[in-house]
């Protein structure tokens, strides 16, 4: 309140979810610049065959249908729910979660996924730098975080063209409009599993989505979007 009434300050954040909540919670008025992601290490698969050629390099099966998560391990970023609804998919047809990030919560979503006899369906990989390489060798990307500031890990899963299921919560609820480029839904591992059987019964949709969630994120987070956004600010 000091910096913006005696010092004229002006507040920048980082999407609509953070503009939204200052705003509300703290009377902040703010100034939105959307974050960005890196396009040039995110981008879709270059050619038809990448996807079957990263997953032999990989180690990954070749036709099932693979999931992926990335991001640290905690309860805020829920990766217990992925499990639970992973459980449920494999029920009806084979599927893979590539499960990419390390944390506190590592060890028991490994002890939950043992218990739901899914252990040997999940790829605990740990932290890698080549992240777009398990983005392109994957089908869907899940984040059901309780919240976020915004998902710079869904950004970057969109621009590789993966159609997304993201928990409609503060920070993630800006990346998805009307279910076009991927489903936006309640926070439920069985709305989880029902979302990723939607995808896999039928490719049309999945790739149509992907196509979309990639224009979307080059559209409304590019670099060129956020530079020109942050000069404004100082313009004004």
């Amino acid at each position: 309140f000091l910096a913006r009434k005696l010092f004229k300050v002006t507040f920048q954040t980082i999407g609509t979810s953070v503009y939204e909540n200052e705003l509300q919670y703290y009377k902040n008025n703010s100034v939105v610049v959307n974050n960005w992601y890196d396009e040039k290490n995110f981008f879709p698969p270059i050619s038809q065959d990448e996807q079957q050629t990263i997953r032999k390099e990989l180690g990954i099966s070749t036709t099932a249908t693979v999931i992926i998560s990335t991001g640290g391990c905690s309860h805020i970023k829920n990766h217990h729910d992925i499990i639970k609804a992973l459980k449920i998919v494999n029920e009806k047809i084979e599927c893979i979660y590539l499960h990419l990030g390390q944390g506190k919560t590592e060890n028991e979503e490994q002890k939950l996924a043992q218990s739901l006899g899914v252990y040997d369906k999940i790829h605990f990989l740990g932290n890698h730098d080549n992240v777009r390489d398990y983005l392109i060798a994957s089908d869907i990307y899940i984040m059901p975080s309780r919240f976020e500031g915004l998902g710079n890990a869904a950004l970057e899963a969109m621009a590789c063209g993966l159609p997304s299921i993201l928990y409609n919560v503060p920070g993630l609820k800006d990346l998805i409009k009307n279910d076009d480029n991927g489903f936006l839904i309640d926070q439920s591992h069985k709305v989880i599993a029902e979302k990723i059987l939607t995808l896999v019964e039928d490719p049309l949709l999945r790739k149509s989505k992907g196509i979309k969630a990639h224009q979307f994120v080059k559209e409304n987070f590019s670099v060129a979007n956020g530079v020109k956004g942050i000069m404004q600010l100082y313009i004004d």
